[in-house]
């Protein structure tokens, strides 16, 4: 899968620590080689159509937009043993 990323994306990303950033790349990198990967916890996000969810670690997720064989990065969700944080998700047509 070819990905590519929203300026939202590029903004967040540059904002996370060092070692998230290179979490996020290793991340990335199995995405597009193997989807099916069974470190990236891979799957549909509920109630939004073409959207998927990637882990990157026990805190942070990547969201997707999914159209062919291309990945549109969009987002991502910040976990907490409670549940959900943070979510920065936009849908971009």
């Amino acid at each position: 899968m070819h990905l590519e990323a929203t300026s939202r994306f590029i903004r967040d990303y540059k904002r996370l620590p060092t070692e998230i950033q290179r979490q996020v790349k290793e991340t990335l990198r199995r995405l597009e080689d193997n989807p099916a990967h069974p470190s990236l916890h891979h799957k549909k996000m509920e109630g939004y159509p073409d959207v998927y969810e990637v882990r990157v670690s026990f805190q942070h997720r990547i969201t997707y937009r999914r159209e062919g064989n291309v990945g549109y990065l969009n987002g991502w969700v910040l976990m907490t043993s409670c549940g959900i944080l943070r979510s920065r998700y936009e849908i971009t047509d």
